[in-house]
């Protein structure tokens, strides 16, 4: 009951979604409208065998296949960017797409399903993953509670303290969801001694090198891709949230990012990602060691779309939206009524 319910709903939403954004209803509000462009970002791949959670690989498919078929036209972030800076980028009914954090499966994936509908992707790369020197700690954290042996946990992190059913799989991943998000916005924002903390209450032994499932693409596979029209582009030396870190350590991450990149590959993205993105995990200080490194911008995790207005008010952390996980939501945020939404009515 709850699913039809739920099928009824993501019905009902397509209906209404498809009659505003009539060819009519379209004309209309573009004319009011600037050009938008929303930048979609995407995680990890659904994957049963290795028990991964994310974007249904079928799904993005579908997404890409309605979009074309629609008129929109897909943009590389570089190339958009550069358009908007030109005064060229006048049309809407555009869209881009990236991915975060560089795992092999995801990589391979993606690369699989926006080149068969000739779709540009910028992939923003954990440069020390990449290089086999750490992988990052989010993916550590889920680790531990997926090795977790007991059926209750109780976690301590910034002396608070919470307990946690870890009975079952599906409990475990919604714990380290949870555990992840207290990292992330806890007054420290010190993951890597929150972390050594965690292994200790878990007891679970953490491997030195990311295990099946966690691995990252080579810089060989990256080469081969970029050369099939695959864009990569930094997300920092090591994931770490930059706002925590002093400003000798933000700029190594920031910098020494863009210097490996452009080491190992022909024409990495000039486009900068913060490491999780959200308000707080960055400020004005990142932003100018951005500029100052040379990169063309830098985007955020925070909803919005890229506009002439946004380059020019807040280049060095533009928006993007969390890819949805229905056809109807994804057609909101690449149309005018979103935009709309935000504008008049929040």
């Amino acid at each position: 009951m709850k699913e039809q319910r739920h099928s009824f709903k993501n019905s009902s939403k397509a209906l209404v979604i498809n009659a505003l954004t009539s060819r009519f209803l379209n004309s209309l509000a573009y004319h009011l409208a600037p050009p938008l462009l929303p930048v979609f970002t995407l995680h990890r791949f659904h994957n049963d065998n290795d028990h991964i959670s994310g974007h249904k690989p079928e799904f993005l498919d579908q997404v890409l296949h309605t979009l074309r078929k629609k008129g929109y036209a897909f943009l590389g972030l570089d190339e958009a960017i550069d358009q908007f800076d030109q005064n060229k980028c006048l049309r809407h009914k555009m869209v881009a797409f990236t991915m975060d954090d560089g795992f092999d499966d995801q990589v391979r994936t993606g690369a699989e399903i926006f080149g068969a509908h000739n779709c540009p992707v910028t992939c923003f790369l954990i440069t020390d993953f990449i290089d086999g020197l750490d992988w990052p700690w989010d993916s550590k954290v889920g680790y531990l509670l997926d090795n977790i042996t007991e059926r209750q946990i109780k976690i301590e992190l910034d002396s608070a303290s919470y307990d946690f059913d870890v009975s079952d799989f599906a409990q475990r991943r919604a714990a380290a969801h949870c555990i992840r998000n207290i990292m992330k916005q806890s007054a420290s924002r010190n993951v890597a001694s929150q972390l050594d903390d965690l292994i200790q209450q878990t007891g679970v032994r953490l491997p030195e090198i990311p295990p099946h499932g966690l691995k990252p693409v080579s810089w060989e596979t990256a080469r081969a891709l970029e050369f099939k029209g695959i864009k990569f582009g930094a997300h920092g030396m090591s994931h770490d949230i930059l706002s925590a870190q002093s400003d000798t350590e933000a700029n190594y991450e920031i910098s020494g990012a863009w210097q490996r990149l452009s080491h190992e590959l022909k024409d990495p993205s000039r486009v900068f990602c913060y490491p999780v993105g959200q308000e707080g995990d960055y400020s004005g200080r990142e932003e100018k060691i951005v500029e100052t490194a040379g990169y063309l911008a830098a985007v955020s995790a925070q909803a919005g779309y890229v506009t002439n207005r946004t380059l020019r008010q807040q280049r060095y952390s533009l928006p993007r939206f969390a890819f949805p996980d229905s056809l109807a939501d994804t057609l909101q945020y690449c149309s005018w009524i979103e935009y709309a939404k935000d504008k008049f009515i929040r």
